[in-house]
């Protein structure tokens, strides 16, 4: 998904590519895949859901009135 491509493509840096882009998806190329290669998806995923958790925490303590947190 377009969302989580960019932590993808940020941690494996020159080990991969993107093909193709729309509106929902991104197609990336993984070029080498070692253990290294397997630790950095999995820093890119860890990554993406705990900005993504933390965003919809964010947005519930505004909906209470906390904004200084």
């Amino acid at each position: 998904m377009n969302n989580r491509a960019e932590y993808i493509i940020n941690e494996l840096g020159d080990k991969c590519r993107e093909i193709d882009r729309d509106i929902d998806f991104v197609r990336i190329e993984i070029l080498e895949l070692n253990s290294q290669t397997l630790l950095s998806l999995f820093h890119a995923g860890h990554n993406a859901g705990f900005d993504a958790c933390i965003n919809e925490v964010e947005k519930k303590f505004k909906k209470l009135g906390f904004y200084n947190y």
